[in-house]
């Protein structure tokens, strides 16, 4: 007995198998077409050099010419198949042996399989020539391994899909994995959209391969200053997360702050650089047309090489992506050596860059400030107002922070709403209107449906709010629920209207949409809506109640000059300038434990105490209400 790897085509069917009844074999195909094949066929020879017939294992060989002879590109009759070569005569036997000993295994326990072999020495290339898989399919499996047990236990049990687990891999730390399938085990999705929920949730902390700023740093960059990388084994079209995002916001800055001082040589009076594009700075300006370039000799120079290359370029039959990228580079050089600003154009107007979603660096030149924005002042003064760096402490806070502290205040107004008939009949009478013959939409999602809020690092449902919103539904009359829709109507019909007020109030508030006070709206957040921001000034919502900074939720995820301004402002200008020297963790933990000391603890001076209590996060707090 040995094991041969045979081409698909070099094998039969044997007429002496034990099994005649015909199965089936869609199910094994898919399972194979996922997991690979992963028992050798049990083959004899036949007589003809090189041929063999099946004896063992007829379901799976059907299933691999199925395969073969559909549109899989991982199977065609050329595909190797590992086979148990046997030199008994005795073939019924075989078959008879290979149906009474075979015994299905659940993905689950193939998987941890693998990841026992892999304890026990074997590299995954020895994993996978022996059960003739791919060395990338091993890796899928070892991956699945890797989940929490109680993601795996109810993929077992199916709680939970093959792609719903899939999605789990995405992020390594099985007490997060744990906290998402907990969050939405009991939820409802439509159309089965639970494993991008899954995906998206467990990826928030983490950067896209292709968001723009990736894109723009680089992978090989990102990885040369220490980052690391999650794949998505199971997803081809956006595989690799990059987990440090901070680290690629700093490289992004370093690489944006060296293009400036190169563009700085141009001869423009201000340069403004941004990460991304910022519509509110460039609606400030108009743009001084272009104008066709007198071309010194040097230039000419440039311009003919451009020219020759992508005539070079032009000519061949298919581009790769380089050179069609190339291409695009060569026709930006040649139109701005022909065409731009002179120079006494550039010396009185300015160029802002920024990276756009795709990792390319745009470019608007010869600004100059509309008229109606420009203020009187001495000549140069709006101009040197442009120049002035950024202050790190007023930049905006990261996406992940900003999506969990928009989680914390639409919950807040949920819960207030829905304890106020008054102002939920208001949104709703609202909506309605705005719906029925205005070209905007009220706060409310249309549908009613209930707006699910979820924080990466606190448990909202044991929030104030959270509890608030429970206490609520928990003291509404619900027995008629389990009634048909007619009784259920007719039960509706006859409550008081004190229960039906609050029933009201209760739909309407959980269908609340949330926003941050300086959401711009776009693919990343949402538009802002002037209803959201005045029903919690109508309802006095105190954000400073509802929301506590700590390290966890707050201060570990800002900017260490972002935690100091808040905490000059609060605890004085002095006690933030004496810990300026503090490593950025300390910092972080030190000015935690001070929002977290109770009235009269000698951490913090009655002042401090009073102001650390009141203090709430300006894109949180609601205005006060008028008059």
């Amino acid at each position: 007995m040995n094991i041969e790897m045979i081409a698909l085509k070099n094998l039969k069917p044997t007429t002496a198998n034990v099994r005649h009844i015909k199965s089936d074999t869609k199910e094994l195909q898919a399972s194979i077409a996922a997991m690979g094949l992963l028992q050798n066929l049990i083959v004899r020879p036949n007589g003809t050099k090189g041929q063999f017939e099946v004896a063992g294992g007829e379901r799976r060989f059907k299933a691999l010419i199925a395969l073969a002879k559909s549109k899989n590109p991982d199977y065609t009759m050329d595909t190797l198949v590992p086979c148990t070569i046997r030199d008994k005569d005795d073939t019924t036997e075989e078959s008879l042996a290979e149906n009474f000993q075979r015994e299905a295994l659940h993905p689950v326990d193939e998987c941890r399989a693998f990841s026992q072999m892999q304890s026990e020495g074997k590299t995954v290339a020895d994993i996978a020539k022996r059960f003739g898989i791919t060395v990338h399919k091993v890796y899928q499996r070892l991956a699945l391994a890797e989940l929490h047990p109680s993601i795996l236990d109810a993929f077992k049990d199916g709680v939970l899909t093959l792609n719903e687990c899939r999605a789990f891999t995405v992020n390594k730390d099985q007490a997060r994995q744990l906290a998402v399938f907990d969050e939405c085990k009991d939820m409802n999705f439509w159309g089965g959209a639970r494993d991008s929920w899954i995906r998206n949730h467990l990826t928030d902390e983490k950067a896209s391969s292709n968001d723009g700023l990736a894109a723009f740093v680089g992978i090989e960059a990102y990885k040369a200053a220490g980052g690391s990388v999650t794949t998505d084994l199971f997803n081809d079209e956006d595989n690799t997360f990059f987990d440090d995002p901070a680290l690629l916001a700093e490289l992004a800055d370093k690489k944006l702050d060296d293009i400036k001082k190169e563009v700085a040589k141009e001869g423009f009076a201000w340069v403004h650089v941004t990460p991304e594009y910022d519509w509110q700075f460039l609606r400030q300006y108009d743009t001084t047309p272009a104008v066709e370039l007198k071309l010194t000799k040097a230039a000419k120079a440039e311009v003919k090489k451009a020219q020759t290359r992508l005539a070079e370029l032009a000519d061949l039959d298919e581009l790769t992506d380089e050179q069609d990228t190339e291409m695009d580079a060569l026709r930006d050089q040649i139109e701005r050596l022909t065409y731009g600003h002179p120079k006494d154009v550039k010396a009185k107007t300015g160029i802002y860059l920024y990276v756009d979603h795709w990792g390319v660096l745009k470019r608007h030149e010869a600004l100059t400030k509309r008229a109606e924005t420009v203020e009187t002042t001495a000549e140069g003064d709006d101009i040197e107002e442009e120049t002035k760096p950024v202050d790190p402490a007023d930049k905006r806070y990261s996406d992940a922070l900003r999506r969990d502290l928009r989680a914390v205040r639409t919950q807040v107004v949920q819960a207030n709403v829905a304890k106020d008939f008054g102002v939920a009949f208001d949104l709703m009478l609202h909506k309605m209107i705005c719906d029925h013959f205005c070209s905007f939409t009220g706060t409310l999602n249309a549908r009613v449906d209930r707006q699910y809020v979820e924080s990466t690092v606190e448990d909202l449902k044991a929030s104030k709010a959270g509890e608030e919103l429970t206490a609520l539904r928990d003291a509404l009359p619900t027995a008629f629920l389990d009634d048909d829709r007619d009784v259920c109507f007719d039960a509706v019909r006859a409550m008081s209207t004190e229960d039906k007020q609050r029933w009201f109030a209760y739909l309407v508030g959980a269908s609340v949409q949330g926003q941050l006070t300086d959401d711009q709206g776009g693919q990343k957040e949402p538009t802002p809506n002037a209803a959201f921001e005045r029903a919690g000034q109508i309802l006095e919502i105190d954000m400073a109640t509802y929301f506590r900074p700590t390290s966890a939720n707050l201060f570990d995820r800002i900017s260490k000059a972002q935690a100091l301004k808040i905490a000059s402002g609060v605890f004085g200008p002095e006690w933030a300038a004496s810990r300026s020297g503090s490593k950025k963790a300390a910092l972080s933990d030190e000015i935690g434990r001070k929002f977290e000391a109770a009235p009269g603890d000698n951490r913090n001076t009655k002042e401090h105490q009073a102001n650390a209590d009141a203090w709430a996060l300006e894109i949180m707090a609601f205005a006060k209400p008028i008059g």
